[in-house]
């Protein structure tokens, strides 16, 4: 192509954009604040795009940590399973789901609903809309250990030793528990606006949409990573100040126009 010339491809709607983490040392800080303390007293949601290339850093990439962790972990044949871990007074409370419902190198919507209220209570954890199977590896006993003075981790711990390699996106929390219905919506991009905590929707910048809980970003770049968009665009390009632009066809296909300069 020549300078000047534009291509446009056409592919099958299966991209999504989101905050790449190298799976070494990057990391998205939300910094403490009294807004984002304890959500999961009294029950609580979050869900976030994920597109794993690899389990991470001694693989359990983390998804969050602010003292208490949530990621994903146990990698086997294509797949792996999630794992919360809450901190309490006496013995942590673990869960783990079963199967590995969690595919490697594709998309996966998550979704972990829990109240911390009681030591009886068990997190759900959906995949793509649909409960995946639990194992309660340890019972709480105790008390809830309070979250106030962590900051709000994703991507990583802040040892930068749990780091995620892959894709993040569309990072979102609810200070109360979604039901069935909502968590099958919100899996097929319908979006639930009630009690809304935050949201970064990690496609221009870091900040949070609903409120002032921004993240403060080391090392992540935000764009398209699905595999077959990202090295098109990239076999594309000729130059490194070569531009694209992204829209949505008509029928959900994404479109990719390359200016050469």
């Amino acid at each position: 192509m020549a300078a000047g010339d534009v291509e446009v491809n056409l592919t099958t709607p299966i991209a999504k954009r989101g905050a790449l983490f190298d799976g070494v040392d990057d990391v998205l800080v939300i910094s403490d604040d009294a807004t984002v303390h304890d959500i999961w007293d009294g029950g609580a949601s979050l869900a976030l795009w994920i597109f794993p290339l690899s389990t991470g850093g001694a693989g359990q990439g983390r998804m969050l940590e602010k003292r208490h962790l949530f990621y994903i972990t146990q990698e086997a044949g294509g797949n792996c399973n999630l794992k919360l871990e809450t901190t309490w007074s006496g013995n942590k409370g673990i869960w783990t789901t079963t199967g590995r419902p969690v595919t490697m190198n594709a998309w996966n919507r998550i979704m972990l609903t829990y109240n911390s209220d009681n030591t009886v209570n068990d997190p759900i954890m959906y995949v793509n809309g649909t409960v995946a199977p639990i194992t309660e590896d340890t019972a709480p006993t105790g008390t809830r250990s309070s979250d106030a003075g962590s900051d709000w981790n994703i991507g990583n711990n802040p040892a930068k030793s749990r780091d995620f390699d892959g894709t993040i996106g569309d990072y979102t929390v609810w200070s109360r528990i979604l039901s069935v219905s909502e968590v099958s919506q919100d899996a097929g991009n319908t979006k639930i606006t009630s009690n809304l905590l935050l949201h970064l929707p990690l496609i221009d910048d870091y900040t949070d949409s609903v409120g002032s809980n921004n993240g403060t970003n080391d090392g992540s770049r935000l764009g398209i990573f699905e595999n077959a968009v990202a090295v098109a665009i990239s076999d594309a390009r000729t130059t490194a100040n070569d531009q694209y632009i992204i829209a949505t066809g008509k029928g959900g296909q994404i479109i990719s126009t390359i200016i050469e300069e």
